[in-house]
């Protein structure tokens, strides 16, 4: 399959909706859902389905979370991709484990770091790994 930079010659399945962070409500769920009807939620997208500037989006419910309480969806929806990424480069690139403590004052240097997985990484590092120098 051959793709292009021009959606509109691209000879592979094309998405007519664009999009990939949400937040929205749960307007149906199965009974496997980890969700149900009502509950606020914000999720990623996932490559090859419809994205999330439609009007409604089919989800698996395993890579959706709660919405923060007191965020707006906007606020909300600008979570999702940037701080899965944030938080796996923290993670799995630098081994930082989550709420604990340093046994030494440890230094994390994020270059570029104005952007949004950048800003979203000092936050963790700072707030959630509770380092001192970020």
């Amino acid at each position: 399959m051959r793709y292009t930079s021009q959606l509109r010659h691209s000879e592979g399945r094309v998405n007519n909706v664009l999009g990939f962070d949400a937040s929205g409500v749960v307007v149906k769920a199965s009974e496997s859902a980890l969700f149900k009807e009502g509950d606020q939620v914000i999720f990623a997208g996932v490559i090859g389905r419809s994205g999330s500037n439609g009007q409604y989006a089919v989800v698996d419910s395993r890579i959706a979370g709660r919405k923060p309480a007191g965020w707006s969806h906007a606020e909300a929806a600008s979570l999702p991709l940037v701080g899965l990424t944030a938080w796996e480069m923290l993670q799995c690139h630098f081994n930082l484990v989550p709420f604990s403590r340093p046994k030494k004052e440890e230094t994390l240097i994020i270059v570029n770091g104005a952007g949004g997985v950048g800003t979203m990484a000092t936050q963790l590092a700072r707030y959630v790994r509770a380092l001192v120098s970020v």
